[in-house]
């Protein structure tokens, strides 16, 4: 099962928190919930620390998108499978 809970912060950024299984089943939902949020232009926090489990599909979507978003509170068995070395990474353009 995987729980999505959206958090606006200011009207230029969100804060996505993800918790649960994230898999070929409940990806298109996270897909669906993040391109909303990339068609309003917003920063887009993804907060990761109640992921439960990932499988490959979406650990390697999680990794196409890595440049379109910021990652913080990652698990470590995330952070360990998918190179990940600090504790936020992506979106080197902030603004």
């Amino acid at each position: 099962m995987l729980r999505i809970q959206d958090i606006s912060g200011d009207r230029k950024e969100v804060v996505v928190r993800v918790e649960g299984r994230l898999d070929r089943d409940s990806l298109p939902i996270l897909k669906g919930v993040l391109n909303r949020h990339k068609a309003k232009k917003l920063k887009i926090l993804v907060h990761l620390e109640g992921l439960m489990h990932i499988d490959k599909e979406a650990r390697n979507f999680l990794q196409a998108i890595r440049d379109e978003v910021v990652f913080e509170n990652l698990p470590e068995f995330l952070k360990l499978e998918m190179g990940f070395e600090g504790k936020k990474t992506g979106n080197p353009h902030s603004s």
